[in-house]
């Protein structure tokens, strides 16, 4: 029996944490469990990173998880509420979003929202290159079991960064 189902058999696997354990104990298991799959030579996709975090999320976390080999995936939910959008804007400044995911399991309770995150992070002026990337190109490597090109983007403007646009 199998013991890992990764997305369409590649060698990307989804994970998501226990949303009801303690922030520190979550981040323990996550590490050890991430430390197992590495090893087995799966590429962890980190689900709705943001949801992990109460207040404000940590970049160190985020950037070791990067470091280890880890693909960081945010809802579009998370761009469309204000909100949620002040959370993970520090992820999108630094570039560390790999993916932007609708999260529509059910189409009748969510809905796919894909354009309206794509025209609301062009109108905040984030790099056209780094949305496509996050938004299709980066989702495709994954389907097509190909290793995702992380690339260097041009930071925004320092007055839509100031202005927390």
């Amino acid at each position: 029996t199998k013991k890992f189902y990764p997305i369409n058999e590649s060698k990307y696997l989804l994970i998501e944490c226990d949303l009801k354990q303690s922030y520190h104990h979550m981040l323990e298991d996550l590490y050890l469990y991430l430390n197992n799959i590495l090893s087995l030579g799966y590429i962890p996709v980190i689900a709705h990173v943001e949801r992990y975090y109460k207040d404000k999320i940590d970049l160190d976390d985020i950037e070791y998880l990067i470091q280890k080999g880890c693909i960081i995936q945010i809802n579009t939910t998370s761009i469309l509420h204000e909100k949620d959008y002040r959370k993970v804007q520090p992820l999108l400044e630094h570039h560390y979003v790999h993916i932007i995911a609708s999260d529509a399991h059910d189409l009748k309770r969510r809905t796919l929202n894909m354009d309206e995150v794509y025209q609301i992070l062009k109108k905040k002026h984030f790099d056209i290159t780094y949305i496509e990337d996050m938004m299709y190109y980066h989702p495709k490597a994954i389907i097509e079991n190909q290793m995702i090109q992380i690339r260097e983007y041009q930071k925004r403007n320092m007055i839509y960064q100031w202005f927390k646009v």
